[in-house]
């Protein structure tokens, strides 16, 4: 018995982490990041929702969010290690790679993978899988 118990436990340390559902993030008590994930024998899809224009403190803080949001097919998913990446495509068609790292069962941090060298490189977003519905963060372009 303690054999099956103790393989048993050793099988869940080489499980993947489990990444679907969908995770959001908030800015000023309204979402203004969703990553929605599925997964189907072992292949993982998804969509990123999020604002064109995203705007930090010089140590990375986020102060700001405008432009519009777009909602992104995520593309080249590879597990390494227990953190999932992927990438989206933005409307110039340049590939941003993130970094999606699980801090808890229901918990995680999105980041840059590679962030562009000319930009600050904002801090991680604390992102909630599951969490009840909170506003959606609605932008309008300036006239």
């Amino acid at each position: 018995m303690k054999l099956v118990a103790s393989l048993a436990g050793l099988l869940l340390l080489f499980l993947p982490p489990d990444f679907a559902g969908k995770w959001t993030g908030t800015f000023e008590d309204k979402v203004f990041v969703t990553l929605n994930l599925q997964e189907q024998n072992g292949v993982i899809t998804g969509t990123l929702r999020h604002p064109t224009q995203i705007n930090t403190s010089p140590s990375g803080t986020l102060t700001g969010i405008s432009g519009i949001f777009v909602e992104e097919p995520i593309g080249n998913v590879k597990l390494v290690g227990k953190e999932l990446r992927f990438s989206t495509q933005d409307e110039d068609g340049e590939d941003i790679k993130y970094a999606l790292r699980l801090t808890g069962t229901n918990t995680a941090d999105l980041a840059y993978a590679d962030p562009p060298k000319e930009y600050t490189v904002p801090k991680p977003w604390k992102l909630e899988r599951g969490a009840p519905d909170k506003p959606q963060t609605e932008l309008r372009r300036k006239r």
